[in-house]
């Protein structure tokens, strides 16, 4: 079991503890509102009136309430539920991440502990399929978003690459890949034909 000041290290970098817990606050409201447009786009494409993916905030907590038990901690901030077509019962549920990118980049890096969860004993037994991870990209100018889903099979060959330490990332241990071998989707599109998430 990792000590709560261990939990803290690990999440850290090199701002100060308030600038981090003032960036945490910011990006996880962003983030969820990412999220929700996604999952309300997907849901209402094609003039369906019927919700087929239901959103749960699984790992989304506050820097102050890091427990002292790590496998608790590190989750997956949602899960994604899929549920049966015109019913409430869940179908198939997906841990999913969302990340953030301001600019459009050659390069992006990823984490290693959202693409590896060291500490997380919880979320296989809740979930059905290895997490996701929605990459959004261009945030710094709204409604230009553009995104992409990373699927566990290409997040099993991002940890077969090399580990990097970008000073973008407050030296963390992370992943690289290249903008050019994705394929990008407007996230405010003109209209949602033929849009497959996933």
């Amino acid at each position: 079991m990792m000590k709560k000041s261990e939990s803290f290290d690990y999440r850290l970098d090199k701002r100060s503890i308030k600038e981090f817990e003032e960036n945490l606050k910011k990006h996880t409201k962003e983030e969820i509102e990412y999220l929700q447009y996604w999952i309300d786009r997907y849901n209402g494409m094609y003039g369906r009136k019927k919700r087929e993916f239901v959103v749960l905030k699984w790992g989304c907590k506050d820097f102050i309430e890091v427990s002292l038990d790590a496998s608790s901690t590190y989750k997956p901030d949602f899960l994604l539920a899929k549920c049966y077509n015109n019913s409430y019962f869940v179908k198939s549920i997906f841990p999913i991440e969302v990340t953030t990118c301001a600019i459009i980049s050659k390069t992006y890096y990823l984490k290693k502990s959202k693409v590896i969860w060291d500490y997380d004993n919880l979320t296989p037994q809740i979930a059905t399929t290895s997490h996701y991870i929605l990459f959004i990209i261009n945030t710094e100018k709204k409604g230009h978003e553009l995104f992409t889903i990373l699927t566990p099979k290409f997040l099993d060959k991002l940890k077969k690459t090399n580990i990097e330490y970008p000073d973008c990332l407050g030296n963390k241990p992370a992943y690289q890949f290249k903008h050019d071998i994705i394929k990008w989707k407007k996230l405010f599109p003109k209209n949602f034909n033929n849009l497959k998430l996933f």
